[in-house]
């Protein structure tokens, strides 16, 4: 175990005992509570991230070491430091969580940097808690907006912390909400590219809860190749994502998201809406018991953004798609512009929801290209890096 004490009783500790786990992880429960307008994490969860059954970046081979700052008894911060084994060269660090004073972050960033230096790491990413496959970025604009699910949340002082300490951001990625004016110019601007996609033969279909697993199996081929030029990439398994995002079937808002049929029958591109949930998950603040799942039930219908989370397809279907509508005689085809048409148009039509968001998407992405001209109230985030000197 180490430690650095001072005259009034603090101390890095080294996440051991089973004990220290309950500490680290309600330190976790206790800091989301503090978030502005976050949605408060629940102890199980927390737990979870240091059980291999139920961290897959564990059962496969990641490393974790994890610190606790305690002064007086009291637990002013936590981090862990990670190395995923695909990228031994590349430290991470996530779970961060800290009071707003430097000597207890640094203190904190110094043992994670220590364990990381002592592994050989030549640079160390981020917030990053596991892989991308879980959460990580802070978010460094939009504090004073409502949540919505899977966004990072942190004080506002978490990145300047980090600033402070040395780190350089590494990637930036947006969000936009767009409000009716928005999505009816959006749908205005790009009818062309729907006229297309119906002239050449492309098919859109609803989520068909029948034909969930083949869905999920077909979605994950995609995204996964897609993912590969993301920064901070890493692979994950079919299994493991099936069981990573079991509950998403129950997520997806079903009349709004859209799978994509190219002419020879081929699904080729998917955009997923999520529901609303964020009232329903803060009514539980963090618990689990009967009546915490009551005040989600009542509470899970009163939605009004929705959340487009996640969209795909491939370079070689864009690239198809294009020669096909040149073929054809039409100039101009974007299969992911006529792709988010379709969900932009079906959330007019539901009436369940105000406005909708588009989510975390990369500052230099295809998607944030298409809607930035189009939106309101952005949200921003960053990861961020930082070399290590051996």
């Amino acid at each position: 175990m180490s430690t650095a004490s001072s005259k009034c009783s603090a101390m890095i500790k080294t996440v051991e005992t089973q004990a220290d786990i309950d500490r680290f992880a309600q330190t976790g429960v206790a800091f989301s509570k503090t978030y502005p307008n976050g949605i408060p994490h629940f102890l199980s969860s927390e737990l979870h991230q240091f059980e291999p059954k139920h961290n897959f970046f564990l059962r496969t081979g990641g490393f974790l070491e994890a610190f606790l700052f305690i002064e007086n008894g009291q637990t002013l911060g936590r981090v862990a430091a990670m190395i995923h084994p695909e990228h031994p060269e590349r430290g991470l660090v996530g779970l961060f969580d800290s009071v707003n004073e430097p000597r207890v972050a640094f203190a904190l960033l110094d043992a994670a940097k220590a364990c990381l230096q002592a592994h050989q790491c030549q640079t160390i990413i981020g917030p990053v808690n596991f892989t991308i496959f879980q959460s990580y970025r802070f978010m460094t604009e939009g504090f004073s907006q409502e949540a919505f699910v899977g966004e990072p949340r942190n004080p506002e002082y978490y990145p300047q912390l980090f600033e402070a300490y040395g780190f350089t951001v590494n990637h930036r990625w947006l969000t936009w909400q767009l409000f009716a004016p928005e999505m009816d110019k959006y749908l205005a601007d790009n009818q062309k590219h729907m006229d297309a996609y119906h002239a050449l033969g492309y098919k859109p279909r609803k989520f068909d809860i029948r034909f969930t697993e083949e869905l999920m199996k077909k979605t994950y081929r995609i995204l996964i190749e897609s993912y590969r030029v993301f920064p901070l990439f890493t692979t994950i398994s079919e299994s493991d994502f099936l069981q990573e995002y079991s509950l998403m079937p129950e997520l997806i808002d079903r009349d709004c998201s859209r799978f994509g049929y190219n002419p020879n029958h081929e699904f080729i591109t998917f955009t997923l809406v999520l529901k609303d949930l964020t009232k329903a998950l803060r009514s539980m603040n963090g618990k689990t018991n009967l009546l915490a799942k009551f005040r989600f039930l009542l509470n899970s219908r009163k939605s009004s953004i929705a959340n487009f989370a996640q969209g795909g397809t491939l370079p070689r279907f864009i690239r198809e798609a294009y020669v096909l509508g040149s073929r054809k005689g039409i100039q101009e085809f974007s299969l992911s512009a006529a792709s988010v048409y379709q969900s932009i148009d079906a959330i007019r039509k539901s009436k369940k929801y105000t406005s909708v968001l588009f989510t975390l998407m990369r500052e230099d992405g295809m998607m944030n290209l298409q809607i930035k001209d189009n939106h309101t109230n952005e949200r921003a985030y960053a990861v961020y890096e930082l070399p290590l000197i051996h």
